[in-house]
């Protein structure tokens, strides 16, 4: 499961077991195997062979058996998260987060899913104020605070979000937690137009995004066009000299 999973075979001894036309242990018996205990590992499996309409399948079939169960929740909207089917998958996270109220997993992955779709601004607000007052010196939720105050379009709070990363910076962060902050920060200084100061804004969004670069981070689609134009910005100033 942890190490070198087999989903193969481990799909062979499930069948195995449906297969059987009696057991011969009680379900109350601490080695019997449960419905719920196959449904959930049949999620899994599908999950790992990449069926991902099977492992919602399975994740509905463990909700049948054990409706009430949070994991389970949870287990659907990963399921739906990974065939994105997103606005499911923000459903039963939800009802999750909703039945384990202080499960700090299944609000992350709730406020990971609000971040892909508009119009969340009040619901990442109050997940992600109660995430970082939990863990008010963590990275992580740092990093998610600062995400749900850039998205905000309730009022402008870019500024906020901008001190956030910065902070964050001056910090001991994982490489990938750094590189992460760095794209961040430098998009959000590349839409950032306030104090009158532009070019500087543009200056430093161009190094964050070259740190990230050499971290190992992607220029994929989403931040093509941005660094086209900080690069394309920074070779026109090189031969040019800076404007007088």
């Amino acid at each position: 499961r942890h190490d070198d999973p087999d989903p193969e075979r481990a799909a062979g001894y499930l069948d195995r077991i449906a297969a059987l036309p009696t057991r011969t242990v009680p379900d109350d018996d601490a080695t019997a195997v449960r419905p719920e205990t196959i449904a959930r590992l049949r999620a899994n499996i599908a999950s790992l062979r990449g069926r991902y309409a099977s492992a919602i399948g399975a994740a509905e079939e463990r909700l049948k058996v054990a409706p009430g169960d949070a994991a389970a929740w949870a287990q659907l909207g990963e399921a739906c998260r990974m065939s994105q089917r997103l606005d499911r998958a923000q459903e039963a996270y939800r009802e999750a987060l909703r039945r384990a109220p202080g499960n700090a997993l299944y609000a992350k992955q709730l406020v990971l899913l609000l971040c892909e779709a508009p119009g969340n601004d009040a619901e990442l607000d109050r997940l992600t104020a109660s995430l970082l007052a939990s863990a008010p010196e963590s990275p992580e939720m740092l990093i998610l605070r600062a995400r749900a105050l850039v998205r905000d379009r309730r009022t402008d709070r870019t500024a906020d979000a901008i001190e956030i990363y910065r902070s964050l910076l001056r910090l001991r962060l994982t490489p990938a937690q750094e590189a992460e902050a760095c794209r961040n920060l430098g998009v959000a200084l590349y839409d950032w137009k306030q104090a009158g100061r532009p070019g500087d804004f543009l200056d430093e969004a161009h190094v964050l995004l070259k740190r990230y670069r050499d971290l190992g981070g992607e220029i994929d689609l989403r931040l093509e066009d941005v660094w086209e134009r900080l690069e394309a910005r920074a070779t026109s100033r090189s031969n040019n000299g800076p404007p007088k």
